[in-house]
């Protein structure tokens, strides 16, 4: 049995399966975890016997097959010559491809760059698989092209800009690591030729926040509430005066199930005797909104000012 391993005991456990052989790299940080196909082996004289083959702990070989032959048996038969230092190149290649992020407002379009460039003659002999975390996205298999169900009448495969993936219309449910991996044909073998991975984030605008006057509370303590809705990532509201953040009486952040977009609101109770001006501060993710409350002190009335006029003093900008 062959184990991998980091500082922390975390282990590199690679899963064969008959048609496309998946790699889950387990020992690096979150952001570098992803899935991905390694080559194909139909075709070969070995494929019956090597039909599952786990490489990790022997209690996750539960559910690799009936017939599991050990890494000695595997190399023993010249089926598969993967030896550990391949297995660490094949670490290191994932570690330095998942270093691209790409950030996006929900509905919009995004292209994700493949970093590889193939010529058309290359295509009969090429397959491209592009995923998301552990979920299928699109393939391309001897030039034919297949979008899983998700991502139909809304993704292409842009082959001459560097197989880059296009989604348009993105949604919330599109976040995540997406990888692309390229391989090639060889002595009657697919082979692995290139691995990119980019990770996609999703964030959805919160509009201008809302300022209502609630009324007086007491004879001289004013009540406002400020409240946003319908953006993502999760919000952080906070009311300003002077620059300097000042404590609300309650505030509230939810989220709406289906769509996944958050709503926030907060209350602030302020003193009507001296002069205020209140900004109502939304951040989310590297954005914000804001609105701005302008409360100026009643003043004594006039007695040259009409009964039916009256002084401004409250305002929002």
């Amino acid at each position: 049995m062959l184990h991998l391993g980091d500082k922390r005991g975390k282990q590199l456990s690679i899963h064969f399966e008959p048609i496309l052989l998946k790699a889950i790299i387990t020992g690096f940080p979150e952001f570098l975890s992803s899935t991905y196909f390694l080559q194909n082996f139909q075709g070969s004289p070995h494929a019956k016997a090597t039909k599952k083959l786990w490489v990790g702990p022997e209690e996750d070989r539960r559910d690799a097959g009936t017939h599991l032959p050990t890494m000695g048996d595997t190399l023993g038969q010249g089926a598969l010559r993967l030896t550990l230092s391949r297995l660490l190149v094949l670490a290191g290649l994932l570690y330095l491809a998942s270093g691209r992020q790409v950030t996006k407002a929900m509905r919009e379009a995004v292209t994700l760059s493949c970093e590889y460039n193939i010529s058309v003659n290359e295509l009969d002999r090429a397959r491209v698989y592009w995923q998301k975390d552990k979920q299928m996205v699109l393939s391309m298999v001897s030039g034919k092209i297949d979008v899983w169900t998700e991502y139909k009448n809304r993704t292409i495969l842009d082959i001459p800009n560097k197989l880059s993936l296009v989604i348009l219309t993105l949604r919330l449910s599109d976040r995540g690591t997406y990888t692309c991996v390229v391989q090639k044909s060889e002595k009657g073998m697919f082979k692995l030729q290139h691995l990119s991975s980019v990770m996609l984030s999703i964030k959805a605008d919160f509009p201008t926040p809302s300022i209502t006057d609630l009324g007086n509370i007491s004879t001289d303590i004013k009540r406002i509430l400020c409240s946003a809705s319908g953006g993502f990532p999760k919000p952080r509201l906070s009311w300003l005066e002077n620059g300097e953040e000042i404590n609300a009486v309650y505030t509230t952040t939810s989220q709406d199930p289906q769509t996944e977009l958050f709503a926030v609101s907060s209350k602030l109770d302020f003193n009507m005797t001296s002069d205020h001006s209140f900004k109502c501060l939304v951040k989310y993710g590297d954005a914000a909104a804001s609105e701005t409350f302008t409360w100026r002190k009643p003043q004594p009335p006039n007695p040259d000012t009409p009964a039916n006029q009256f002084p401004v003093w409250m305002s929002f900008s």
